[in-house]
C-alpha cells in the first residue's frame, strides 16, 4: 500500500472515530429513495441523497483532489471552540475563576495552577485548568477545547484520584445549542458517561452557572421502497422508524452553579461495551439534580 493511500486510510478511520460510527470507512452509501449501493469513486452527487445504512443518518459525497474519493457524514457537530480559538477558551477560565473569587475569596482560585510531581503518590506536573475550594472541598475544572485521546482523558482522571481531588470537565460554545439535533464528539460522549449521562455546556456570560444536556434519541422514518435487483428479484425495504447510531436531540435540565449545585462522588470503574471508553476509578464534581430525560 502506497504512502498516500495509508494517510487516506487513516483519515477514515479517525473520523470514524471520532463521529461514532465506522459505516462510510469502506467509501459506500446508499440511496436514501432506492437503497441501492453506491461507491464514492463510481458515482455522482446527482445520484443521491445519499445515507450511512449503519447509522441511518445522512451523507454527503465528497469528490477530492488530494484524497481519494469518499463519503462524509452530515450532521453537523456542536459549535464547541477548537484548540485554534484560545482567546474563547482564556475567556472561559478566566471568567468562571473571576467569578469563583468573588464568592469564595478565601478559596484559592487560580488559572493554570501547576501541582508538582509527588514520588509518593506516583504522580507527574499537571496543571488543572481552574482550580481551588468552594465551602473547604478542593474542586478542579478542565476547560475542554480540543479532541484529545481517550487514554489523555484516563491518565488524567487517574491523576486526579491519586489527588483525591474531583473535577468537572465543561466544553465552551461558541453559541448556544438550542434545539436542533447534533452529532457530539467522542470527548463529548465520553464526558457524557462519565457524569451519568449529562454534559456541562458553557457559552459566553454565563459565569460559573452551566447548561447540563442529556444527549436524547433521535430517530428517522425509513420510507417503503421496492425495486428489481439483477435476475429480477423484488426487493422491499422501510416502513419503519430507525434510531440514528450518534445523532442526538439535546434534553436540557436546568441551569446549574458550580458553587451550589454540585458535589464530590467517588465514581467506581466502569468499562462499558466500547473498551476504549473505561471510565477509571475517580473523584468528579457532579450536580445533585435528579433524571430529568
Amino acid at each position: 500500500m502506497e504512502l498516500q493511500d495509508i494517510e487516506n486510510n487513516n483519515s477514515l478511520h479517525n473520523a470514524a472515530y471520532q463521529v461514532g460510527c465506522d459505516g462510510l470507512i469502506g467509501r459506500t452509501a446508499y440511496n436514501l429513495k432506492t437503497q441501492v449501493k453506491f461507491h464514492a469513486s463510481s458515482c455522482e452527487k446527482e445520484d443521491g441523497p445519499f445515507f450511512c445504512k449503519k447509522c441511518m443518518s445522512d451523507v454527503i459525497l465528497k469528490k477530492c483532489c488530494e484524497k481519494v474519493d469518499h463519503f462524509a457524514h452530515k450532521a453537523p457537530l456542536t459549535p464547541a471552540i477548537s484548540k485554534g480559538e484560545s482567546d474563547l477558551h482564556y475567556q472561559c477560565k478566566n471568567e468562571i475563576c473571576d467569578e469563583l473569587i468573588k464568592i469564595f475569596p478565601n478559596g484559592k482560585w487560580e488559572t493554570e495552577r501547576d501541582i508538582k510531581p509527588n514520588e509518593k503518590r506516583e504522580t507527574g506536573l499537571f496543571t488543572p485548568d481552574v482550580s481551588g475550594e468552594i465551602n473547604g472541598q478542593r474542586v478542579g475544572i478542565e476547560i475542554q477545547i480540543s479532541a484529545y485521546t481517550i487514554k489523555k482523558f484516563i491518565k488524567k482522571l487517574e491523576t486526579y484520584a491519586k489527588w483525591n481531588l474531583p473535577v468537572i470537565w465543561i466544553v465552551p460554545l461558541k453559541k448556544e445549542l438550542k434545539n436542533s439535533v447534533f452529532r457530539p464528539r467522542l470527548y463529548e460522549r465520553y464526558f457524557h458517561s462519565l457524569y451519568g449521562e449529562r454534559l456541562y455546556y458553557w457559552w459566553q456570560g454565563q459565569g460559573i452557572t452551566l447548561k447540563p444536556v442529556h444527549f436524547g434519541e433521535q430517530k428517522r422514518f425509513i420510507k417503503s421502497s421496492e425495486w428489481r435487483e439483477a435476475g429480477g428479484i423484488l426487493k422491499t425495504v422501510g416502513g419503519f422508524d430507525k434510531a440514528y447510531l450518534n445523532i442526538k436531540a439535546p434534553i436540557y435540565g436546568r441551569d446549574v452553579a458550580l458553587d451550589k449545585d454540585f458535589i464530590s462522588i467517588l465514581h467506581k470503574e466502569y468499562l462499558p461495551e466500547n473498551e476504549r471508553l473505561k471510565i477509571p476509578s475517580c473523584h468528579i464534581w457532579k450536580d445533585t439534580l435528579t433524571k430529568w430525560w
